[in-house]
């Protein structure tokens, strides 16, 4: 798998003539007969995502059908984040591959039966119980017995560490400005983020949140403002970043002047949205979250919160991180939920590393549970239920702890 991955990574870099060829076709054109390819390729698994083995498996003469159109569907923004070890796609893009021509399927088919007879011979359910990365028993301990006895632990568990980040805080052993006032405002205060009043605010946050990345969030943003980018300070970030003033009005933080403003930053640095780098990736995140933005408030502002108030069960929630992440270069579940916590929604968490990390300890699971990211939401919602704490203060709480609190022995010494 791991020599799988390293293939796909290689393909997708674009650094030998042929992937750069695939590259610049796949920017102009994502043809229905490889669409039809991509079909068979992704129904083959069972629709549960295409596993990095596959690139192991299927080489030369096969790249045209059983490769190359993968990574098309990354070039062209279609792919999702890794999900468990699978490449798993956009939820509207998939809509389109279940639509397409019968007779079209049909000839992808016939075609991959010629050329890759092997495809269809090969048994997947190798690749599937491998790609799950758990055992029997690790799934028997993820059904978690919520009882008092575990209800009293988490939040004894909670508390201890609530009250050592809080004394960490007074005694200012935390540089970060921003997290010491986090700190103080949720654990002392009680006060949680409010809904942005205006489309500029909300705008602002959204760029908070899904240019959050670690490496675009410290390596090229924190730099230019001294401190973690925030509501006050992601205008100017951006306009040193990308040495645009534009950013700095309050007027041009609507959607479809960032996206022009965007697009106008593409055209004069010559530009790749396609790219990884760090400065292209960024701008991509402008561009396409702008265009996305512009059109999830086409309704105005408190049509927009009422869609996000409208998700009421865990499915609903999933459901619309999915939409709201469609379409969106670089940016999955996460950025959209750190986004949509951030703006008041407090039943949404941010499953990073940190909530990675320390969830399942929390919950009484092992280290390596290796809770999928559904897992890990559904059950930090039926845990917040019974211990009376929301999502957002559980998140807070772990990512400030994953932080600060594994590292205590040399805060308190300093």
């Amino acid at each position: 798998m791991y020599k799988g991955k390293n293939r796909f990574l290689e393909l997708i870099s674009a650094t030998t003539k042929t992937t750069i060829k695939w590259k610049n076709e796949c920017k102009d054109t994502f043809s229905p007969l490889r669409k039809a390819y991509l079909y068979e390729i992704i129904k083959h698994y069972k629709w549960d995502g295409i596993p990095f083995s596959h690139f192991d498996e299927y080489k030369s003469s096969c790249n045209n059908y059983l490769i190359y159109p993968i990574i098309c569907a990354f070039h062209k923004g279609y792919i999702n984040e890794n999900v468990n070890g699978l490449l798993t796609f956009k939820d509207d893009f998939l809509e389109i591959l279940k639509n397409l021509n019968n007779n079209l399927i049909e000839t992808a088919k016939n075609n991959i039966n010629k050329r890759c007879p092997s495809f269809y011979n090969f048994d997947i359910n190798k690749i599937t119980r491998k790609a799950d990365n758990k055992t029997e028993q690790q799934k028997k301990e993820l059904k978690i017995i919520i009882n008092n006895s575990l209800i009293k632990s988490i939040k004894e568990e909670l508390l201890d560490k609530k009250e050592f980040l809080i004394d960490l805080a007074k005694n200012s052993n935390i540089d970060d400005s921003y997290e010491k006032t986090r700190i103080i405002q949720l654990f002392i205060n009680n006060k949680y983020p409010r809904k942005p009043n205006s489309i500029e605010l909300l705008m602002k946050q959204f760029f908070v949140s899904t240019l959050s990345y670690s490496l675009i969030r410290n390596n090229l943003l924190l730099p230019l403002v001294g401190e973690v980018p925030s509501i006050k300070n992601i205008d100017i970030a951006l306009s040193k970043l990308f040495n645009e003033p534009k950013f700095l009005s309050s007027e041009n933080w609507d959607p479809k002047k960032l996206a022009k403003i965007a697009e106008n930053i593409i055209t004069i640095n010559n530009y790749d949205i396609y790219s990884r780098k760090l400065e292209e990736q960024a701008i991509a995140i402008v561009l396409t979250g702008s265009k996305k933005m512009e059109n999830e408030l086409q309704n105005g502002l408190s049509r927009f919160y009422y869609k996000i108030e409208s998700a009421k069960s865990t499915s609903e929630m999933l459901r619309l991180l999915k939409n709201l992440s469609t379409g969106i270069r670089f940016v999955g579940l996460a950025l959209i939920s750190d986004f949509l916590k951030e703006c008041g929604f407090v039943n949404y968490v941010k499953i990073d590393f940190h909530f990675k990390k320390q969830f399942p300890k929390l919950i009484g699971l092992k280290s390596d549970a290796n809770l999928t990211y559904k897992e890990s939401f559904i059950l930090s919602q039926k845990i917040s239920n019974e211990i009376g704490y929301t999502p957002y203060y559980i998140d807070a709480l772990l990512y400030l702890w994953g932080r600060y609190g594994e590292n205590k022995e040399i805060l308190i010494a300093t």
